[in-house]
């Protein structure tokens, strides 16, 4: 559409001549004044143009004012000579100023209203007058059914772009409308309604909601489908709820928000991923983390920073995400899309439109009050190694000590422990954090963009620690013409993780609520001085030490002088071509690109010292360089067409990638001095290298039809070629079809004022996993040496062997659901049953040591996951004032491991804590079954015991016969898996105040409490549980008989046993915001100012922290394992969002 317009062009019948030119004048002077409802602030007091251009038209003149502007300018080239040859030369003039000197000695007049010009001359104006016809002005409220006013609907007159939107009241007005116009009232989420205007002058519109869902439309691979037509389960996000939580990434603001979707956080440090699973784990050796595609570019996680593709993304960018987990849904994507994949879409302009948006917020992080344990203070402590020496001598009938000055410095100390040290608030802070986004949306008729740019500066709650995203966006299209659209999107990404925290007794964190509390982190803390002078260092206590326990890190100083930087550089670039030669057939190609370096630079001087060793120790630090480079190429075509009532719509495509992965570490070690870290500083230098790169070539089908949106039926094909699988089976075929029914659209179905749509549907197909190793087909070299003529050579031998029939990992999976939506859409229902069996799973089998070698991938197994799904949106009440939304959902999901091939069981983790064997679920707990403490001599010999147990020792049960305690006597101990999980989300709304509140939950799982090894450790080396208290002294005094005696030298207590395992349930405040929304204020088109809490609380009988990390991060088989790791953060935010 021209910008320009004549209006005013000749006439053939002379006598409705006037009156035609009087209506568009007219017309045109409403569209003026309409223009000025949607300014808060005049745009022509604010612009200035500058013009350079020697003897050209006024028509040029007046196109290149529109160039530079948001004019609008409209005229008669009959009347107003705009050919007429001028010179223009004016810099940073307002509107005015150039019009004036443009028609200077004309008589043209001209009126500007805001963005709106009009030309005029007085030949026009005395052609007629305004009042010629009839005109009238029209007012009125616009409420939805219960009478709520409704701000923010739009009036128009229709077939004009004349208009208004209500106010904050619902309150509109329209000037000189014609008695036979029609109003046409649209919002989003109500019916469209249209209003003949004729005699009336007061118009007042109850608007009634759509039916919510019917015509949305959600993505599913490489294209899009109208829900009502959707076959196969797949659910959307609210993304508009989550940009308002301010979660440093997306996914954990997706925790709770989808049936079937789980997201465990694996540390609470700021940048941190989470592992995510969709209808349980299916894999025991290759990767069970769901497909993550953006804008179409399937990404995997980078280097291990992140478990999820999710934490490269600004939430501020995205413009939705839709979850698939049917099987017909994930099938297009073959070898990748057994652990269902998410969609991500991001931000583009609209057409016509044009709007800035900022955001700022700023808050703080606090420790959650659980996360801390409930350690000893130093008179506790102090207590404790007295009584344990007095109950060892009373016990054994000897002296502990046999130095007696050692004894003497013992009692010097625990007699008078001085001032406690509490290290966590030592080691923890209250954090700062601050978020800024703004971006820019921009639409001509050829030329739309976004464009953004945010920044996040998280300090992490311990000192030292932290995390900084830089992120930018451009997503631009450009559409000469219906049939060609070119678009360009680029994503880079900047993060920085500081002062990285590890989970265990050897990290700082870990090491430092080990640490006595009679020590503290500087010189004068503690209660004793020591002679060694080199553990000191002017300020800082170098070691925490007390007598009778380890040397450990002052983690305070660690922290503050251990450099641990991670900076990663992350660009996306996906260039693409549309063309569309006919209607209904589109042809695209698109590259994805992806560029990936990050830099590691660790550096420990030499006055850190490490658990057990006191300092001074050799300085040591490496430097790491890890780079990705991947691309995609694809080819896809679709043709969608209509035959009467008959929908089809066809899509093919040729897809090719590769991805190269090369990894360079440095590592120095003996450092002179503390001063100087480059690697070349160093005396002892080493260094490694690594290089890896796979392809994959596809070939994808899909074929969707329906007959008057009643009978639906869907079917796939996917080709994919791998080069991470041999040559005998390296390529896979992945089908899948479903169907659907709307009974609801069936004349037999009865006519209900509360049943709305009523959907069944079913599908069936094979999906695969190849997130396995790149090379284990084949057999590896390794470097060796070797003896040749008396002589050492450098030689190669083959360190590994492959497998040249390995296969893909397929899952096959059975899916059947209801849709049903009631009440006009106030109530939205979706119910699935699904059931999927994994085989020919990967994973490295054992071979016999005759072999040479340890394991061999191999296809193994099967196993199931069936559950059932239920997930429900609704708005409770909706009145005058008061609005209530809610959505549920809950999964239930049973894992069982149906077999193993020739394997009989898999353990893994710490001490084989973790078993996977045919008939149990995968990964379940395995160890001794504790039944208390032994009280007595008589039942240390009544019983099968350790050949160490005593009175005071554990007692665990005898499985496996015979007369000892080994390990034929462990058995399944614990389950990891939740009996049902699910979430509970409300939002509230009363006139501009607006309340979210997202909850999450989980019920009957069992927790690893791995931190128990230290935290319980009785040798006295480390602080431990308040808990020890109650700890068994003697048989008249047995405590609460889960602690054993501590005087015992046997750790027998600290081998792995069911008083490790926790079971547990949770339901935990993810997110509570707080919001107040304006429109249309003064200076801005949409105000809103909120306050946001995440990780509120957590309702639990868990008796650590959050009972919902896994430590292990994304090892299926290995699970619910807690330990020291980063406490999670309580975070208070408040921020503000402006559109202009």
């Amino acid at each position: 559409m021209k910008k320009i317009g004549e209006l005013f062009g000749n006439v053939k019948i002379p006598r409705l001549r006037k009156l035609f030119r009087l209506m568009k004048l007219t017309v045109l002077f409403l569209l003026i004044s309409v223009g000025c409802v949607f300014a808060n602030k005049s745009y022509s007091q604010n612009k200035t143009l500058t013009l350079h251009m020697e003897n050209t038209t006024v028509k040029d003149v007046l196109s290149e004012i529109e160039g530079q502007s948001e004019f609008r300018i409209m005229y008669s080239g009959k009347f107003i000579d705009v050919e007429r040859k001028v010179s223009v030369n004016m810099e940073a003039q307002k509107i005015e100023q150039v019009l004036s000197s443009l028609f200077a000695g004309t008589d043209v007049s001209y009126t500007v209203k805001d963005r709106f010009i009009v030309l005029v001359t007085p030949e026009l104006l005395e052609e007629g007058t305004f009042g010629v016809f009839q005109e009238r002005s029209v007012s009125g409220k616009v409420t939805d059914t219960g009478g709520q006013p409704l701000p923010g609907v739009t009036v128009v007159v229709k077939g004009t772009t004349q208009g208004t939107v209500t106010n904050a009241d619902g309150d509109y007005t329209l000037s000189r409308i014609p008695e036979d116009a029609v109003l046409v009232f649209s919002f989003v989420g109500m019916r469209t309604q249209e209003v003949v205007v004729g005699d009336q002058t007061l118009i007042n519109v109850s608007m009634e909601e759509e039916t919510i869902g019917l015509e949305e439309v959600v993505a599913v691979g490489y294209g899009t489908i109208k829900r009502n037509k959707v076959t196969t389960p797949i659910s959307s996000v609210d993304t508009e709820r989550i940009k308002t939580q301010k979660t440093n990434s997306l996914d954990r603001s997706l925790e709770g928000q989808i049936a079937g979707l789980s997201v465990k956080q694996t540390t609470g440090s700021p940048g941190g991923g989470s592992v995510m699973s969709i209808r349980g784990a299916s894999s025991i050796g290759a990767s069970s983390q769901p497909l993550v595609v953006i804008d179409g570019i399937p990404v995997q996680g980078g280097f291990g920073k992140e478990q999820s593709a999710l934490t490269l993304l600004n939430q501020a960018d995205i413009k939705s995400i839709d979850v698939l987990k049917g099987v017909s849904a994930t099938a297009i994507y073959g070898s990748r899309g057994a652990n269902g994949v998410i969609l991500v879409t991001t931000e583009s302009a609209a057409e016509g439109k044009t709007e800035f948006a900022f955001s700022a917020s700023a808050g703080i992080d606090r420790m959650m009050g659980r996360e801390k344990l409930d350690l000893m203070n130093a008179e506790e402590f102090s207590q404790w190694r007295i009584e344990n020496v007095q109950e060892y001598e009373d016990f054994y009938g000897v002296p502990y000590f046999n130095d007696p000055d050692e004894e003497k410095l013992f009692y010097d100390i625990y007699n008078n422990p001085g001032e406690s040290t509490d290290w966590y608030d030592v080691m923890t802070r209250v954090a700062a954090k601050q978020e800024y986004n703004m971006n820019v949306t921009h639409a001509m008729k050829s030329f739309s963009g976004f464009f953004s740019l945010g920044y996040l500066d998280h300090q992490g709650i311990i000192n030292e620690t932290g995390f900084e995203r830089i992120s930018m966006r451009a997503n631009m299209a450009y559409e000469p013409n219906n049939a060609i659209k070119v678009g360009l999107n680029i994503n880079p990404t900047i993060r920085t993780w500081d002062g990285e925290i590890g989970g265990d007794r050897g990290s700082i964190y870990g090491s430092a609520f080990m640490s006595t509390p009679l020590d503290g982190p500087y010189i004068d803390n503690g209660p004793w001085e020591r002679d060694n002078s080199n553990y000191y260092d002017g300020e800082y206590d170098l070691d925490i030490w007390s007598p009778g326990t380890f040397s450990n890190v002052n983690a305070l100083h660690a922290v503050e002088n251990t450099i641990n930087t991670t900076r990663n550089i992350n660009l996306f670039f996906q260039p693409s071509l549309q063309i569309t030669p006919i209607h209904g057939l589109v042809l695209l190609t698109r590259y994805n690109g992806r560029i990936e370096n990050q830099n590691k630079e660790y550096f420990r001087p030499s006055t850190v010292s490490s658990v057990y060793n006191p300092p001074p120790q050799a300085a040591s630090g490496y430097h790491q360089t890890n780079n990705h480079r991947s691309w995609q190429w694809e080819n896809i075509v679709s043709y969608d067409f209509i035959l009467k009532d008959h929908s089809i719509s066809a899509m093919g495509g040729y897809t090719m990638e590769r991805y190269n992965d090369y990894s360079v570490r440095l590592n120095g070690s003996q450092y002179p001095n503390n001063a100087v870290h480059t690697i070349n500083a160093a005396t002892e230098q080493s260094g490694s290298s690594s290089t890896s790169q796979w392809s994959m070539m596809s070939y994808l089908l899909r074929l969707n039809y329906d007959y008057q949106a009643k009978y639906l039926f869907t079917a796939s094909l996917r080709r994919d070629g791998c080069s991470r699988f041999g040559e005998e089976n390296r390529w896979g075929y992945f089908p899948s079809i479903s169907l659907g029914w709307n009974i609801s659209k069936e004349s037999f179905f009865p006519e209900s004022s509360w049943i709305t749509n009523l959907k069944i549907r079913g599908d069936y197909g094979t999906s695969g996993n190849n997130a396995i190793g790149n090379y284990t087909w084949i057999p590896t070299l390794a470097a060796n040496n070797y003896t040749l003529g008396g002589q050492i050579v450098n030689g190669k031998r083959i360190s590994s062997i492959g497998n040249a029939s390995l296969g893909w990992e397929r899952s096959k999976e059975f899916d059947v659901g209801l849709d049903l939506i009631l009440f006009g859409g106030r109530v939205n229902f979706a119910f699935d049953y699904y059931n999927k069996i994994t085989k020919d799973m990967l994973w490295g089998v054992t071979l016999p040591r005759s072999s040479g070698f340890s394991s061999i991938q191999d296809n193994i197994g099967e196993i199931r996951n069936r559950g059932a799904e239920f997930q429900i949106n609704s708005t409770n009440i909706k009145n005058s004032n008061f609005t209530w939304n809610m959505d549920f959902n809950i999964s239930f999901n049973r894992n069982k491991v149906l077999n193993l091939g020739n394997v009989d069981r898999i353990l893994t983790g710490a001490r084989n804590y973790s078993i996977t064997v045919p008939g149990q679920p995968m990964a379940m707990f395995y160890g001794w079954e504790s039944l208390g403490i032994l009280n007595t001599w008589d039942d240390v010999h009544n019983n099968a015991t350790f050949p160490t147990s005593v009175p005071g020792t554990p007692h665990y049960a005898n499985h496996g016969g015979g007369d000892i305690i080994d390990d034929n006597d462990k058995i399944i101990i614990g389950n990891p898996h939740p009996a049902f999980t699910g979430g509970f989300n409300n939002t509230f709304k009363y006139k501009n105040f607006d309340l979210n509140i997202a909850m999450s939950f989980a019920h009957d799982f069992d927790v690893w409490c791995q931190l128990e090894e230290d935290v319980l450790n009785l040798d006295g080396v480390f602080n431990v549980l308040t808990e020890v208290k109650e700890r068994w002294r003697s048989p008249e005094k047995p405590g609460n008989g889960r602690i054993a005696a501590t005087f015992h030298v046997t750790n027998i207590d600290r081998w792995e046993n069911s008083d490790w395992v926790a079971n547990t349930s949770f339901i935990k405040g993810q997110n509570i915001t707080l919001g107040y929304s304006l429109n249309n204020v003064r200076f801005c088109n949409a105000l809103r100012l909120y306050m946001s809490a995440q990780n509120v609380f957590i309702l639990t009988n868990f008796r650590y922290g959050n009972p919902d990390a896994n430590l292990q991060g994304a090892n299926a088989l290995q699970r619910n394992f807690y330990n020291y790791d980063y406490p999670l953060a309580t975070t208070m935010m408040f921020g503000v969002d402006i559109k202009f």
